[in-house]
């Protein structure tokens, strides 16, 4: 072995190590990225003070600089029921994938007792956001209330979706799916992993669609993962994409303009009599999405425990354990054609100032692009 080979050797040795040690040092400096305005640390975060802390545990958390088109966001709208709503965290700490997700909990009411729960209890990312008509109402809003509290419901889901959608976009560069939950839910360990294959499967059709991943009528011996192509029926576990908003906002006025104080009854009048094309629906024919609230608005009962209808799910749900996805996914119906609404008059309690107010709604971007915190009353004014 000559000198000169020794020589080259040894150089060789050292360029490859010098390289090496850049590569880890690149690795360990490199800024990450905070998804959310409070990580989580496994329960052991101090309880708010509201002395302290005072009106600022009530504005709208910090939206990422960015993320990434696959990144699963979860928007949860919350009342004030937190005896389903730690059931709903319980099962989302569950979820296979739920670390690199981002939960927005959007509220309309200010409770300390939620915030702090889901501050010591959540394992994700997650900000909380408030509508601002509900934290903070004008007195037109107040007026609109009088007729019934549950308009209160469509104008949060409208104020939500848009905010949301539209922070995601100029915040966080984000045109991806949003899960849209309610705080009396729970959801399988598994819903990430068949959504990412399902999207997978219907992402690049050029229509507008929702995914739909729970069915109130579930059953154990259906095909796990199967689908269906369906009609607007249901309303578990909606998912869409900022392409099938920008048509809500596009035709929003007919959204908001028909007498139902229900949103969900409102899209399918949107699907059924005024697009050119109606929403397509894929939704999974295995509940992954299920409700459980036994008192609420539309439901009424002396006993608002539920866990044996808990207890069942998670049985149900207890061999849906695929990490690695889910390869065998597929279309099992196509009903599409088959349903008709038929309530053309709506279940009313939506006139007056409300249709006004949620049009606004639609056009938050313009404040969103703005430094200082929304209002009512900036809304009311756009």
């Amino acid at each position: 072995m000559t000198l000169r080979f020794v020589s080259r050797l040894y150089y060789l040795i050292v360029f490859l190590f010098v390289i090496v040690l850049t590569i880890i040092w690149m690795k360990s400096s490199r800024p990450s990225i905070d998804l959310a305005e409070r990580l989580p640390n496994n329960g052991v975060n101090e309880p708010f003070d509201i002395d302290s802390e005072g009106e600022d545990l009530f504005k709208n958390g910090n939206f990422p600089s960015f993320l990434a088109h696959d990144t699963f966001v979860i928007l949860i709208q919350v009342h004030d029921r937190l005896h389903y709503l730690k059931y709903l965290i319980d099962s989302l700490n569950q979820v296979i994938g739920i670390e690199k997700s981002l939960v927005i909990f959007s509220f309309d009411t200010k409770n300390l007792n939620i915030l702090n729960y889901i501050n010591q209890s959540t394992k994700f990312n997650y900000i909380n956001i408030f509508f601002p008509c509900a934290i903070n109402p004008t007195e037109n809003y107040i007026q609109a209330l009088k007729k019934s509290s549950l308009i209160s419901i469509k104008h949060h889901w409208s104020w939500k979706i848009s905010y949301v959608m539209e922070s995601l976009r100029l915040k966080s560069s984000f045109i991806g799916y949003v899960l849209l939950l309610e705080e009396d839910y729970i959801v399988s360990p598994d819903i990430l992993v068949f959504m990412k294959s399902l999207i997978e499967k219907v992402e690049n059709k050029n229509e507008d669609h929702f995914l739909v991943l729970g069915t109130f009528k579930y059953h154990e011996d259906v095909y796990p993962y199967g689908y269906g192509i369906d009609s607007f029926e249901e309303n578990l576990g909606l998912a869409l994409s900022y392409t099938t908003f920008q048509t809500l906002v596009k035709y929003s006025k007919s959204f908001c303009e028909y007498d139902d104080y229900n949103w969900d009854f409102s899209l399918i009048n949107l699907s059924e009599r005024v697009l050119p094309n109606r929403f397509k629906i894929y939704r999974s024919i295995f509940t992954r999405v299920q409700h459980i609230g036994n008192c609420g608005v539309h439901a009424k009962s002396t006993n608002c425990e539920s866990l044996g209808k808990i207890k069942q799910l998670f049985s149900l749900w207890s061999n849906l354990n695929h990490k690695d996805g889910i390869s065998d996914i597929k279309v099992v119906f196509n009903e599409y054609n088959l349903y008709k609404y038929r309530n053309t008059g709506g279940y009313g309690g939506w006139s007056g100032y409300n249709p006004h107010l949620c049009m606004k709604y639609f056009k938050i971007s313009t404040l969103i692009s703005s430094t200082r915190e929304s209002t009512c009353l900036e809304l009311e004014h756009l």
